[in-house]
């Protein structure tokens, strides 16, 4: 066995599903609290403890992981796409909400790059309710940011592993002392997060990119016109 799977496994052990429980559904929701204050952090440099994001983006996080089945390996990487995007351009991740689309297009990159089978960007957007011009206009700044270089080697895989352990040693820490106010929250309804207002004074293709409200007409109202003109 690699030292890369023996490391991933390791992580993973964490997910494990208890004993006592009858479905993984616990186990999804640590994931998703994990990937979701990981983003978060990542993007706004905001301690672990403090994600004024709160229900919302989690519950978006656990919504996008279990609807579209992608693999630890992949949200791991997409997890590596975003340091490197963080790292080349801070700006373009630390805006309003800039969280939502930003995992939406790691996650979408990293399972196009292991995965033959892909899903369509379309699909992405109707998931995410992302406005598809949207998605596509991100992917392209992310992949110019990135050098358009999505290849992550063994060595790399290893220390972004061992990061994201120690990463997972302090979440859980705050975890244990109770120190995220929806860390038990329930997260089954996928329309628990509502969205914030459109950031009009920001130009950058980052700048507005949390879901609309379920009953919003994303291709027919006149959100989808004001999202896309933001894009331009």
């Amino acid at each position: 066995m690699t030292d890369y799977q023996v490391l991933l496994d390791s992580f993973l052990s964490h997910y494990e599903p208890d004993a006592t429980e009858v479905s993984g559904e616990a186990d999804d929701v640590s994931l998703a609290c994990f990937v979701a204050d990981t983003v978060f952090h990542l993007c706004h440099d905001i301690p672990f403890e403090f994600n004024p994001s709160g229900n919302s983006f989690t519950s978006f996080c656990s919504h996008i992981l279990s609807t579209m089945n992608i693999s630890p390996s992949a949200i791991l990487v997409a997890l590596e796409y975003i340091q490197r995007l963080k790292a080349n351009c801070p700006t373009k991740v630390n805006g309003p909400d800039t969280e939502y689309a930003i995992l939406v297009v790691a996650l979408m990159l990293a399972h196009k790059f292991q995965d033959d089978n892909t899903y369509s960007n379309q699909s992405w957007a109707v998931i995410s309710k992302l406005p598809l011009a949207h998605i596509n206009m991100v992917e392209v700044e992310f992949l110019a940011s990135l050098d358009f270089n999505l290849f992550v080697s063994e060595l790399e895989y290893i220390e972004w592993l061992n990061c994201l352990e120690q990463y997972l040693n302090q979440y859980e820490s705050f975890a244990l002392q109770d120190s995220f106010p929806y860390h038990d929250m329930d997260v089954e309804d996928e329309y628990l997060y509502d969205a914030p207002e459109l950031y009009t004074n920001e130009m950058d293709l980052f700048a507005y990119s949390a879901p609309p409200s379920p009953d919003v007409d994303l291709m027919n109202g006149s959100y989808y016109s004001q999202a896309v003109g933001i894009c331009r």
